[in-house]
C-alpha cells in the first residue's frame, strides 16, 4: 500500500505488548452459538464485546500503540 510502512514485530514485542495490556483486559468466555452451529460442527463465539472498552480492537479502543 502506497505510504504505509511494514513494522516487524517479534516475540518479545508480543510479551510486551500481552503485560502492558493485561491490566486492561479480562477473561472473556467462549459462548456456544446454536443459530451458527449445525449437527455436524458446533460454533462457539469469543466474547470480546464483554471487555471493559466495548471493543472487539482492545489494543485500538485504548490507543495505547501508534
Amino acid at each position: 500500500m502506497p505510504g504505509s510502512e511494514s513494522v516487524l514485530v517479534n516475540l518479545d514485542d508480543i510479551r510486551r505488548f500481552s503485560h502492558d495490556l493485561a491490566p486492561y483486559l479480562k477473561m472473556t468466555p467462549l459462548e456456544h452459538s446454536p443459530w451458527m452451529s449445525d449437527q455436524n460442527n458446533s460454533v462457539y463465539l469469543k466474547r470480546e464485546d464483554l471487555q471493559i472498552t466495548n471493543s472487539f480492537t482492545v489494543r485500538a479502543a485504548l490507543g495505547i500503540f501508534s
